[in-house]
């Protein structure tokens, strides 16, 4: 697993620019839970294995060759599937706009296709970017060169598309998990509004209280509400956010075990130990020196 951040001088609000990349392949459990991209778009490629993600109501099934692409604020999940390991390159975008023309006509936008023939050529493009990416020292070329591969892959992507959407009769029968389908326009915004809160505040201290007085509405209500949508309570969703952004810390930074713990909101680090080996199956420095990113070969 590996994560790298692309410099904010890379970021452009009308022209094409990666801003974050991650790799999961070695770690058969890895999941990502419920989250949202308030400015990014992301988009997934499965290189191998199978994994299942849902956006808002939706469950999509992916395996090799799937390419996954998710408008900003929609609140999604990946859940890897036991017994199919998966590979799967993962980037943030914005200004991606520009070049999905009319397939991005309307806000709230999930496409999927398979990349067919051009498996080889998406999966090689990604490692030439990571490898790009970590070995060029000059920020401003990096960036240049990284959001050009990227819009490669996205051309590519977005022929496929086409070409699904022109072999597809409009009378056909959609198949599950195969393509698209329009959200549901009651959405549970309540719900929806208490996740949105906790993803973007999950550092600081948070109780059913605390979003009682924010929401404005009982602890009770909150709890039921939040679980009747997601199927969990709003604590045990903060704490597999914190648990998996200190996982990020752990395997692409080399801080301390106990700032990373304060950096996810738990101000005991040894609270944040035994929670985290209570959920994850191990210690964090066990998990660190399992999954840790390793240095780049010179």
């Amino acid at each position: 697993m590996f994560m790298h951040f692309f410099p904010s001088g890379n970021s452009s609000a009308n022209t094409l620019s990666i801003h974050r990349l991650t790799r999961t392949y070695d770690n058969p459990k890895w999941n990502h839970p419920l989250h949202t991209h308030k400015n990014y778009s992301e988009f997934m490629f499965f290189d191998t294995g199978q994994a299942e993600i849902r956006v808002e109501r939706q469950i999509l099934h992916c395996t090799e060759g799937d390419m996954v692409l998710i408008d900003k604020n929609q609140i999604h999940a990946t859940t890897s599937i036991p017994g199919y390991t998966r590979d799967t390159w993962c980037c943030l975008i914005s200004g991606i706009d520009s070049c999905l023309g009319s397939l991005a006509s309307e806000p709230g936008y999930v496409l999927k296709c398979n990349a067919g023939e051009y498996t080889d050529f998406i999966r090689s493009t990604f490692n030439q970017l990571y490898d790009f990416s970590r070995r060029c020292r000059n920020n401003a070329l990096s960036g240049t060169v990284c959001n050009q591969m990227i819009g490669i892959i996205l051309s590519v992507f977005c022929a496929r598309i086409e070409k699904k959407k022109l072999e597809e009769s409009y009378s056909a029968k959609l198949q599950p998990g195969d393509e698209y389908e329009a959200p549901n326009t009651v959405q549970p915004q309540f719900a929806q509004q208490i996740l949105i809160y906790i993803n973007e505040h999950f550092t600081e201290k948070i109780t059913l209280e605390s979003l009682s007085k924010t929401f404005l509405a009982s602890p009770s209500r909150i709890g039921s509400e939040f679980k009747r949508e997601y199927e969990t309570s709003p604590i045990n969703y903060l704490i597999d956010k914190r648990l998996n952004e200190s996982i990020w810390q752990m395997i692409h930074t080399k801080k301390p075990i106990h700032e990373i713990a304060r950096m996810v909101g738990y101000e005991n680090p040894y609270y944040f130990i035994r929670l985290f080996t209570s959920h994850i199956g191990m210690t964090p420095q066990e998990y660190r020196e399992r999954y840790g990113e390793k240095p780049l070969l010179q």
